[in-house]
């Protein structure tokens, strides 16, 4: 079962991965929804290093997108990179919605 599960997570990164690479003329929002979306599937899978890449790209082009700082947090936490995750919880914390509420959420857990 899991290795079913690794299987579906790599070809949902390379569809989102395609799109992102098909797609260069999109515009700014929808580029940075294609590579979140790749971080999303890269974390899922462990590899958070690459992530945060591709986290990085979706900020590149979107730096407002909370759940991408937020998403990005938590793989640095995943890689015990606490004042980089804190960093990133807090440009988290001042968007809306879930990301924001979660971020705000982590950010008094750690005591910041």
């Amino acid at each position: 079962m899991l290795h079913q599960s690794n299987t579906d997570w790599g070809k949902a990164r390379e569809a989102f991965e395609s799109a992102s690479v098909f797609y260069p003329d999109a515009d700014a929002g929808r580029q940075a929804e294609a590579f979140y979306a790749v971080g999303f599937v890269l974390q899922k899978q462990d590899r958070h290093e690459d992530a945060i890449k591709r986290f990085d790209q979706a900020l590149q082009r979107d730096n407002r997108q909370g759940k991408a700082h937020y998403a990005r947090a938590l793989s640095l936490m995943h890689l015990k990179k606490r004042d980089e995750a804190v960093a990133a919880l807090k440009q988290a914390s001042s968007s809306e919605g879930n990301a924001g509420v979660k971020a705000r959420e982590a950010l008094q857990m750690l005591g910041e």
